[in-house]
């Protein structure tokens, strides 16, 4: 239901991608639980399994063989899933422009004497949407992205520049203590030798080597 007001970015060549992937100019496709499955089945809540877990393409959406399951109200054997087509809102993409420099921990105060703000008039097409005629929020998200690792896939997208193969090798009893396995110390000039010892601080065996040896993030 949100509709993008404005992106300030440090990197106004990414702009175009933002622009392009906003939802007021591209539709949107997800994965969604059916309405028998999610009002009769989980009564609108999703408990901590598996089926959390809702595929990312249509493909895995709708041919998932555990995705069956007999209906407690028609006693039916029914689909969990459905493949859901979103459109784009139909407005102007967002505006996109370079982002100040800000004092440390004081968003909105670039350090003259004014605030950092932004003007902008209501367009007629929000005023205009059923269930908006006395009520508009406005909500401002803050994104910080570290330059330790290989955020970004390249310069220009906005595509991640990690992915599952990255997760750590180890897993439980707590997944928060598990270190991530992303290349680090290879900026630095360092061998995996070098840094072997920050994966055992309690004197436990070391994870093994991998093939492709990456570092971590603690």
């Amino acid at each position: 239901m949100w509709r993008d007001m404005a992106i300030y970015t440090n990197t106004v060549d990414r702009c175009g991608a933002y622009q392009s992937e906003s939802q007021n100019v591209k539709a949107r496709s997800e994965c969604l639980f059916t309405d028998d499955y999610w009002e009769n089945e989980l009564y609108g809540y999703i408990e901590n399994n598996d089926d959390a877990q809702l595929a990312l393409n249509k493909e895995d959406c709708m041919n998932n063989t555990n995705g069956w399951y007999t209906s407690s109200v028609t006693n039916k054997t029914l689909y969990k899933y459905q493949w859901v087509d979103t459109p784009s809102h139909g407005i102007s993409a967002p505006e996109c422009t370079q982002t100040r420099t800000t004092r440390p921990n004081h968003h909105g105060t670039p350090g003259d004497r004014g605030y950092w703000t932004h003007n902008w008039q209501i367009p007629n097409s929000i005023l205009q949407m059923d269930g908006h005629e006395q009520c508009c929020v406005v909500r401002l998200r803050y994104n910080m992205t570290t330059d330790e690792y290989q955020a970004w896939e390249s310069t220009s997208s906005i595509g991640a520049g990690l992915d599952a193969a990255n997760n750590s090798l180890t897993n439980n009893p707590n997944p928060n203590d598990d270190p991530a396995w992303v290349r680090i110390w290879e900026d630095f000039g360092l061998e995996y030798e070098d840094i072997e010892e920050s994966f055992n601080p309690d004197g436990n065996p070391a994870p093994p080597r991998p093939l492709n040896p990456l570092s971590f993030i603690s």
